[in-house]
């Protein structure tokens, strides 16, 4: 009874200004200014806020036979129970409204400068510092590794926020200088030369993150007591924000809490540079070829990282444990309390670890989860670019003009996200086996357009 699921608003707040004096003086034309830009994410989460009701037998049963069978049959039944309004448990959360966000500041200084006739010199730079993506009231969770986690009977690892950590996630990164600088030179009449480099950071990897949320849930006291009498209205209210310190794990092992890695504000940087020659074969005919590439780090990735490994090196040097060993693979494959653990046979990490779970779990440096640790926003992908570009403009004339292009190219990844938002990686102990073609990668691209005008048309154009 209630929804169990909910809705999900949010939207994009980008607030923008930016500011430029242009400055023109003998054969110098000088380009200053500055920008300044405002991510805000505002998300409206209403998922249970008029309860979720459970009702079971147990309610409508006789608390003597404490749920066992009669005859072979159980007594009691949910129906009833819903229709005497006492359910067996109940879950009721507020309104989660979060706001994640972050912050862009920019200042350029450019010239182009005329030296010669034939020559000309673009040179510039630019700034800009990135904040770190974060919730405004700091209810964003994130994984401590040293923190004692009372849900797992104070072993370190366990979830904490900005809010009461006297903490921040990551930090920012304020160095990030774009050098860039092109020239033109006519080396013949009618055959320019024309050659750039340049870097530059990327601000689409913005995003907010996401808050804790608030809930409160009771289940029935004991057998045949309702959680409570639906009549009577709802006897406790969530409490909200939650930043217990202990929300992830509340018991055994869970899967991986929110993670944000400590350069989660740094951009990905992109080198650029190209160089081409431009030939006028006619009047009208204009064809050019380049050469482009790029060079990318810093990019987000999936899974590049691991912070809770059981790794073949480590249980070698720390437990005497061989990988390859097919009597040690039975051991760490075998239950913590089952004679085929040996001697790590009841030898639990902490009180309250589940002696079902298999002797592996117990050995990772964080036993009281299942999951991999993988952080947001680790800037450890790499992309490579590469291409031969053809270009070929007719100007108008004689009715007609148009445009062709071709694009040899190759374009490689390592543990960038794709166009998809996911990154294929499947060995975070050895990232450089990664390298491979991107999903994005396009090997051979032609494009043509062209139009074409009838001479009575272009009579009608001049009258």
């Amino acid at each position: 009874m209630g929804p169990a699921t909910g809705q999900v608003r949010a939207l994009l707040q980008r607030p923008t200004g930016n500011l430029s004096l242009s400055w023109i003086r003998g054969n110098h034309s000088y380009k200053f200014g500055g920008e300044v830009r405002f991510d805000g994410y505002p998300t409206a989460t209403v998922t249970n806020t008029s309860g979720n009701f459970t009702f079971a037998a147990d309610q409508t049963n006789n608390s003597f036979f404490q749920g066992q069978a009669l005859g072979g049959l159980f007594a009691g039944f949910p129906y009833a129970s819903l229709l005497l309004g006492r359910p067996n448990g109940f879950t009721i959360a507020q309104p989660a409204n979060t706001r994640g966000g972050r912050g862009f500041y920019a200042w350029f200084a450019q010239d182009t400068w005329k030296i010669t006739r034939k020559l000309t010199l673009d040179y510039g730079v630019r700034w800009d510092i990135f904040t770190y993506p974060r919730e405004q009231y700091g209810r964003s969770p994130d994984f401590s590794p040293t923190t004692p986690n009372p849900g797992a009977g104070g072993h370190p690892g366990a979830t904490i926020f900005e809010a009461n950590c006297n903490c921040r996630f990551a930090k920012n990164y304020p160095w990030a200088y774009a050098p860039r600088t092109g020239l033109s030179y006519q080396v013949l009449p009618k055959t320019v030369l024309r050659a750039a480099f340049g870097m530059s950071y990327s601000t689409s990897q913005g995003g907010g993150q996401g808050a804790a949320g608030a809930n409160a849930s009771f289940t029935s006291p004991t057998f045949g007591d309702p959680a409570m009498v639906l009549s009577q209205g709802i006897p406790i209210k969530p409490v909200w924000p939650d930043l217990r310190v202990n929300l992830y794990p509340t018991s055994g092992t869970t899967g991986a809490p929110p993670v944000v890695d400590q350069n989660y504000g740094r951009p990905a940087r992109l080198w650029q540079w190209n160089v081409g020659l431009q030939r006028e074969i006619t009047r009208d005919l204009v064809v050019e070829a380049s050469y482009v590439g790029n060079r990318g780090v810093w990019w987000r990735t999936a899974s590049l990282v691991d912070y809770n490994p059981l790794t073949p090196e480590s249980l070698l040097k720390n437990y005497g444990l061989d990988w390859n060993n097919p009597a040690d693979r039975t051991i760490l494959a075998a239950q913590v309390n089952s004679p085929a653990a040996g001697r790590f046979q009841n030898k639990l990490p902490y009180t309250g670890f589940p002696a079902t779970s298999t002797v592996a779990q117990s050995l990772r440096p964080f036993p009281q989860f299942s999951s991999v640790l993988t952080p947001t926003g680790a800037p450890l992908g790499k992309t490579w670019y590469d291409a031969l570009q053809l270009k070929a403009t007719k100007r108008f004339s004689h009715g007609l003009d148009f445009t062709w292009t071709y694009t040899r190219s190759k374009e490689l990844q390592l543990g960038a996200e794709d166009y998809t938002g996911l990154g294929l990686i499947n060995d975070v102990f050895n990232r450089d086996t990664n390298k491979q073609l991107s999903a994005s990668s396009r090997p051979n691209w032609m494009t043509m357009a062209f139009n074409y005008m009838t001479p009575r048309e272009i009579g009608r154009a001049h009258v």
